[in-house]
């Protein structure tokens, strides 16, 4: 129900999604709500808490690079006409500017 794509750093995932609200555009979780989808953060599993001793903050390096990277846009049956290039356009611009830094 998403299309979800990687950007170079999670700063750069976050000007994305500010970017898009402007144009009421909304994403999907990530990145920046993982602490109710995101098990590095999980407090309220105990057995989880104990089978990983070095704790929770420090385990998953590989899922936190990749999240933490991560633009999702819900992807809906019904867009208006010009969505898709108002969409298109507002990724292009934030990543050129990004990557060209």
């Amino acid at each position: 129900d998403a299309l979800v794509f990687f950007v170079p750093s999670k700063k750069i995932a976050i000007k994305c999604r500010k970017e898009l609200l402007k144009i009421k555009i909304s994403t999907k979780i990530l990145p920046e709500a993982t602490k109710w989808h995101f098990a590095k953060e999980w407090e309220h599993m105990p057995e989880l808490i104990k089978f990983h001793k070095s704790g929770l903050k420090k385990s998953f390096p590989l899922s936190s690079s990749f999240i933490n990277r991560a633009v999702a846009l819900p992807i809906s049956a019904v867009k208006s006409n010009n969505e898709s290039s108002k969409i298109k356009s507002v990724l292009t611009k934030v990543l050129r500017d990004k990557l060209s830094k």
